[in-house]
């Protein structure tokens, strides 16, 4: 991170992305994403028709290239559910839910236990009912969270791994008291 930090500052001036214009702008965040944001693209874009479907379940979901592509997806015929923070993320994540034109009935809030964060970050990829693959990592669904901060994301081609996720999300989607996800945990 600081390796990285001190390249960024020698190329881009140590200027913030929103203060260039439109054009370094869009060099500082290919720059930044080392990728990251390419492969949670490819990612999603792996979903191709309606054999397949993507499960999600995120903290911060607010980054509209990535609300976008879930859209497309679902438009292919992609059966798209995605868990969110409607607890600490609530104001920020329905209003880029809302902005992204990203229909209701595919995102579903969790609500329960107000003090605690629904802090996943995780989309597992089905096709034809069975999973197959998890993208996760430490990647919030932000500008800053794929651009800004020293995160990663991780592929795991796995239907064993792939499964343990779709069953965990299956969980999540009741919206449990984490009291009550602790003991499936």
């Amino acid at each position: 991170g600081v390796a990285g930090s001190l390249a960024y500052a020698r190329r881009f001036g140590n200027r913030r992305p929103d203060e260039m214009s439109a054009k370094e702008k869009a060099a500082a965040l290919a720059w930044l994403s080392r990728g990251l944001k390419e492969a949670m693209l490819g990612f999603i874009g792996r979903a191709v028709d309606k054999r397949y479907a993507l499960r999600a379940a995120v903290y911060e979901f607010e980054y509209q290239e990535v609300l976008g592509a879930f859209k497309q997806a679902h438009a292919r015929g992609v059966d798209v559910r995605i868990i969110y923070d409607a607890r600490k993320q609530k104001k920020k994540n329905e209003a880029a839910i809302k902005k992204a034109k990203l229909r209701k009935t595919l995102c579903i809030p969790r609500k329960r236990d107000p003090a605690r964060i629904a802090h996943n970050k995780f989309i597992v990829l089905l096709k034809d009912g069975v999973p197959i693959e998890v993208w996760t990592g430490s990647t919030n669904i932000t500008e800053k969270g794929i651009f800004g901060q020293c995160n990663q994301g991780h592929m795991v081609r796995d239907a064993t791994t792939a499964k343990q996720y779709v069953q965990y999300w299956e969980t999540l989607s009741n919206d449990p008291e984490a009291d009550a996800l602790k003991k499936v945990t």
